[in-house]
């Protein structure tokens, strides 16, 4: 258990300057390392987020669709309601404006957070 906490650390700090990586594998690593440790701490909607994000990053990652299939049985099986769709969509566009802010396209990443800032006031 632990062990797992320290992992979720370690690859969130790793998201977390997901602005200054290139290397997109890289940063899938990281999502799933941080989904499959969050889906062992049964924190499923947490898992799923990052597991779809990882699908995003790389659409044929098995490794992630095979997580996804369990992550969805386990909330389907455990009447649980995933809230985590609204989480998804403000991960999606806060990623799209720092790859934007990296490449100096500021307008376009001013953009992305505001629609972001948007969704999450709907969301409320």
């Amino acid at each position: 258990m632990q062990s797992t906490k320290r992992e979720i650390e370690y690859c969130s700090k790793v998201i977390e300057r997901a602005p200054y990586i290139t290397d997109s594998s890289i940063l899938a690593s990281a999502y799933l390392g941080r989904g499959y440790c969050l889906e062992t701490l049964e924190r499923f909607a947490d898992a799923k987020q990052d597991m779809t994000r990882v699908k995003e990053l790389q659409p044929s990652n098995q490794e992630a669709s095979k997580a996804l299939t369990r992550i969805n049985k386990a909330l389907k099986d455990a009447d649980k309601i995933d809230l985590s769709d609204i989480d998804v969509k403000l991960g999606k566009l806060k990623d799209q404006g720092n790859a934007h802010y990296t490449k100096q396209q500021y307008r376009e990443a001013i953009e992305r957070f505001s629609e972001g800032i948007k969704v999450y006031m709907e969301g409320d």
